[in-house]
């Protein structure tokens, strides 16, 4: 039997509308060619510093070919990532329906947080008079382990400069590192947000983003959440009770219609 979520008409902004018939295969394609460029760039960055092979000065790179190489080696992990990000952006928009599979009812799913901090998995939402509670898994701030981890590649990039020896963790061994920190770090918590924290919200369907002004955690700048059909109306309700004229104006629309 077809998912009603899918099946159903959409007349309200925060219903889900999925790719279908040549959107979908364009965004299949897209994630191919967004995969192939992240792995492409990926060696690029991880086989780029061997070529900074230390030596004497005449069997050496000279310094503005060195410079060049470095700041080709950041360019390349930051093009990196950014085609990391647009991959995982346009996966969540054709995997949205899994999240209703794994959101049991009452619960919401919490697809990430920022980029320093996650909150992630099956959660909950709720409302007092003062705040929104949220709860799921929060990761530990990654902040300092990754200010560690460039300064290790600054200082091997001296030393290389230098003419020697030096140990690079370059992108991929960031992302592994840091990925493997939060993992074992995460922990079932519960989050209150008061209405003056919040800076910003983005909605795209049942999806909605919202950025803080001051952080509810340190270094949890925003967060995503899904709604499943049975939170989205409530949700949107109460949400615009505690942070009034924070949701889209069709959103607000469509609720003074309820």
């Amino acid at each position: 039997m077809p998912d009603a979520e899918l099946t159903q008409a959409a007349p309200m902004p925060w219903d889900f509308k999925p790719f279908r018939g040549l959107k979908r295969i364009l965004a299949y394609i897209g994630l191919v060619v967004l995969f192939l460029i992240f792995m492409l760039l990926l060696f690029w960055a991880v086989t780029l510093p061997f070529e900074m092979s230390p030596g004497t000065p005449d069997e050496s790179e000279s310094v503005f070919e060195t410079i060049k190489l470095v700041i080709l080696w950041f360019a390349t992990v930051a093009v990196g990532l950014f085609s990391y990000w647009a991959f995982a952006v346009l996966k969540r928009k054709l995997d949205i329906t899994n999240y209703l599979k794994k959101c049991p009812a009452g619960t919401i799913y919490l697809i990430c947080g920022s980029v320093l901090r996650s909150l992630t998995g099956v959660g909950k939402a709720g409302f007092n008079e003062n705040a929104m509670l949220m709860e799921g898994k929060l990761g530990p701030s990654l902040l300092w382990p990754l200010i560690v981890l460039l300064v290790i590649d600054v200082i091997s990039f001296i030393a290389i400069f230098s003419g020697g020896q030096g140990i690079i963790i370059g992108g991929l061994g960031t992302v592994i590192i840091l990925a493997i920190y939060s993992a074992l770090l995460k922990r079932n918590s519960s989050l209150s947000v008061a209405p003056g924290s919040i800076a910003s919200v983005i909605c795209s369907g049942p999806v909605i983003m919202i950025r803080f002004k001051s952080e509810p955690v340190r270094s949890l700048s925003s967060v995503r959440l899904f709604l499943p059909p049975d939170q989205r109306l409530e949700f949107f309700r109460r949400f615009d009770g505690l942070f009034p004229e924070k949701l889209p104006s069709a959103y607000i629309e469509a609720l003074r219609r309820q």
